[in-house]
């Protein structure tokens, strides 16, 4: 994927299929090149602007989140999310949990390394909000992660 700004719009991006354990989809940045995925949401939404929607055998590489996005790996196996730069910035009060970079859904053999992910708080902890539900990396649900070298920082917890 070239250098540009890619608006997803309302949705997110999602891969329509699944590869193979001898052929995975790999979606990467070209070489030396810094594509950056933006997404339009409301404001009760998590800001996903990729998820791999149950899809298995995935390479996700070379991504820039634009402020405020966050990259899901949900329900999908033998999924590699690397060399990704996330700032998730910060939220407004509210209830749940969010992250840069989150895997969840019944995920198994997940690798999620060489990623720099920023932010990731709320602005406030009144109202019933819980600082720690904001985390940088946040696992849930899942078996068989692996995360290594990811630089994290700016947010409430680093890995959650």
């Amino acid at each position: 994927v070239r250098t540009a700004t890619y608006n997803s719009g309302t949705t997110f991006f999602s891969p329509a299929n699944s590869g193979t354990v001898a052929s995975p989809i790999t979606f990467q940045n070209y070489l030396n090149e810094t594509p950056t995925l933006t997404r339009t949401a409301t404001s009760d939404e998590t800001n996903y602007v990729i998820d791999t929607n149950a899809r298995s055998h995935l390479i996700i590489r070379g991504f820039t989140g634009a402020v405020g996005m966050a990259f899901r790996v949900n329900g999908g196996d033998d999924v590699i999310v690397e060399k990704l730069s996330v700032d998730h910035g910060s939220k407004i009060c509210q209830t749940g949990n969010f992250g840069g970079i989150v895997v969840e859904g019944s995920s198994t053999n997940v690798i999620v390394r060489d990623n720099f992910v920023k932010g990731a708080l709320y602005s406030s902890t009144g109202g019933g909000c819980f600082a720690p539900n904001a985390g940088a990396i946040k696992i849930s649900h899942t078996s068989f992660v692996t995360i290594e070298n990811n630089e994290l920082y700016g947010g409430h917890v680093g890995l959650k």
